[in-house]
């Protein structure tokens, strides 16, 4: 018996998602009844490539579904274990509704049987006969999961010291402490601004130039019509009342910057291409967007660089497709990036062109 939240979830009422911080953990939903051997496979291959993972090995009541309500909540990945049990499975059709309504992006693995029709349209990689995750994948991966600073030791240097006798200079160094360990490290970005302003290349505009963000309290920010931005392509500022559809779609044609803007007010990342770019460089991009909320990818004619990306108050213009800065980007921006926390990506306009179009007709 389904508990009576998954119940409301199966039916469309379930729970609203709340704010919670982003863990990096990637979640995984599966048949608990023939899928759980893969699944603990696939965890440990996560694992050893530096993903955390979290699974719920029991079905349960409303106490447990809490539990992994909050999980899907927090986690930055949600890979569905694709075979004939899960599709069949309340408790499996209830995490991925509850994942979607939480906006977050859903990936599927194809272990048996046939691509679930609930998610028709999102890339689904093949898995049969219990294979793994390719590197490709993993990378994917690891572009979605945000970025955790790792606990620094000196456990190592100390050992390396003691076996070699050097009891004086253990005792030199246990002295001077924690500030000659700074100085022969430098501290790791922890937040999400420190980790974008460390990218480099990284044009942080909110620092630089704030004054491009402040509202005018007569006008608002949503404002009819064409804008004209201080920089190109633009990276926030007064927008259209109607937000660009960011759940990871690709546009094949120029889209109005003022939608575009609107969707980095609520935390997209938006990519964009110089028309004329190798057609394989642009299918590189649009694989690390397509159907992952919060991205989306369009030409932009004029582009001074072949690549641009583009965050409420951020931007990175890089040559190639293959440029690791890319990920770090979309790492650290996409959805910390807001002005509105929880705001959607979906139900926005799908229009491309030039020219914004009018809500207020």
């Amino acid at each position: 018996m389904a508990p009576k939240r998954l119940k409301g979830l199966l039916a469309g009422t379930g729970w609203a998602p709340y704010s919670s911080a982003v863990t990096g953990e990637v979640f995984i939903t599966f048949d608990r009844a023939t899928a759980r051997p893969y699944v603990e496979g696939l965890a440990r291959h996560l694992g050893a490539a530096g993903l955390p993972v979290w699974y719920d090995p029991h079905e349960g009541g409303d106490e447990r579904w809490a539990q992994v309500a909050a999980r899907i909540q927090s986690c930055a990945a949600f890979l569905v274990v694709m075979t004939p049990g899960a599709e069949r499975s309340a408790w499996v059709t209830g995490e991925v509704n509850y994942a979607r309504q939480c906006g977050k992006p859903i990936l599927p693995l194809l272990l048996d049987g046939a691509p679930f029709a609930s998610l028709a349209g999102l890339p689904v990689e093949p898995v049969t006969g219990g294979t793994l995750p390719g590197p490709a994948f993993v990378a994917h991966l690891r572009t979605l999961v945000p970025y955790v600073a790792p606990r620094k030791s000196r456990t190592g240097l100390i050992a390396g010291l003691a076996a070699a006798g050097a009891v004086a200079l253990i005792a030199v160094i246990v002295a001077a402490g924690a500030a000659a360990w700074r100085v022969s490290t430098p501290d790791t970005p922890r937040t999400w601004q420190e980790q974008a302003d460390a990218i480099a290349g990284m044009q942080d505009y909110l620092v630089s130039h704030p004054e491009w963000y402040v509202v005018d309290s007569r006008l608002g920010n949503h404002v009819q019509g064409r804008h004209t931005y201080p920089v190109d392509p633009p990276a926030g500022g007064v927008h259209n009342p109607m937000w660009q559809n960011c759940m990871g779609d690709i546009y094949p044609a120029e889209i109005a910057k003022e939608h575009a803007m609107h969707s980095l007010e609520h935390g997209a990342v938006w990519v964009t291409y110089r028309p004329g770019l190798p057609q394989a460089q642009i299918d590189q991009l649009a694989a690390r967007v397509r159907g992952v909320p919060y991205l989306f990818l369009s030409p932009y004619p004029g582009l001074d660089r072949p690549i641009s990306l583009q965050a409420w108050g951020f931007q990175l213009k890089v040559d190639r497709a293959d440029d690791t800065r890319i990920d770090a980007f979309i790492r650290a921006l996409r959805i910390n990036a807001t002005q509105e926390p929880q705001a959607t990506c979906a139900n926005g306009v799908t229009d491309t062109g030039a020219e914004p179009l009018r809500t207020d007709r």
